[in-house]
């Protein structure tokens, strides 16, 4: 199964979803911030908190399922008062589905979007 991936999410992020079930995320980094542009409710997504670069074939992570997502501009000031600026950031509310394990690892539009081709261990609803 072809998913996207949420990548450097705050370690133990798979514990708490799993036992949470349910779980808001906070999407400061450019790619993470792309792929939630392009998440739509109901879509599965793999959320891991290994970065981008240690993300490999075999590792563990959470396949979840995507309960409402929100991309939004903030303002930004930059230290010492030079400039404004704004940031996209984004919020994913997140549903636990099961663990999976990255079987192949893609990445599209120059660099930005990391899809994985994960098998799921067990699903559990």
């Amino acid at each position: 199964m072809r998913v996207l991936a949420l990548t450097g999410i705050t370690g133990g992020i798979e514990e708490e979803l799993e036992e949470k079930r349910i779980k808001t995320l906070e999407l400061i980094s450019a790619s993470n911030v792309m792929a939630a542009s392009i998440l739509e409710r109901g879509d599965l997504v793999f959320v891991t908190s290994r970065s981008r670069d240690d993300l490999l074939s075999g590792v563990l992570g959470i396949l979840a399922e995507v309960l409402d997502v929100n991309v939004e501009s903030r303002k930004a000031f930059i230290p010492q008062g030079l400039d404004e600026s704004y940031i996209e950031t984004a919020k994913v509310q997140l549903r636990y589905y099961s663990y999976a394990r990255v079987m192949d690892i893609e990445e599209e539009k120059e660099g930005l979007l990391v899809v994985v081709d994960v098998s799921t261990a067990c699903l559990i609803w």
